[in-house]
């Protein structure tokens, strides 16, 4: 067995292209409208503050502590603290790289600890009670784009002021 070069055009001729199109979609891909005919344009989140019924930013912090969400038996919502994005060099330290703070505030209560007797051990928290917390207690929820922790009142390792 010897070996020789093959040209491109023996090779062409060799294998042709199919006569016809191996399916419809094929010959629709050259009919689409352009992409930006098909996009819908919307206005951009530099713009909110121009929207009707726009609110200012310490209306809307006060709109995050009334959420939706009320924990049943010994559990609570807690809103994490935000955490600092810089080190003390002035390191500015990117989202993947912070660590979630171990603190928050104490948004909602549950209805208490049910008791063997059938009643419930009021809470040894309150509503804005600033916590300490184990990193990984609780569940996190999502509610209006603010991340909430809903955990047991047992997970609590402090109160502080």
């Amino acid at each position: 067995m010897t070996w020789r070069s093959v040209r491109a055009d023996e090779i062409v001729a060799r294998n042709p292209p199919p006569a016809a199109p191996l399916s419809r979609r094929a010959t629709d891909r050259n009919r689409r409208r352009p992409l930006a005919a098909s996009l819908k344009l919307t206005q951009s989140p530099q713009s909110a503050p121009f929207k009707k019924g726009f609110t200012d930013m310490a209306t809307a912090t006060k709109k995050a502590s009334k959420i939706r969400l009320q924990p049943l038996g010994e559990r609570i919502v807690v809103q994490r603290e935000e955490s600092e994005s810089t080190t003390a060099g002035g390191i500015v330290l990117p989202d993947s790289a912070q660590e979630k703070p171990a603190r928050g505030t104490v948004i909602a209560i549950g209805t208490g600890k049910q008791l063997d007797d059938g009643s419930r051990a009021p809470s040894q928290l309150a509503e804005g009670d600033r916590v300490l917390f184990s990193s990984y207690a609780g569940e996190t929820v999502e509610i209006d784009d603010v991340e909430y922790l809903l955990m047991r009142e047992d997970d609590v390792l402090a109160v502080f002021g």
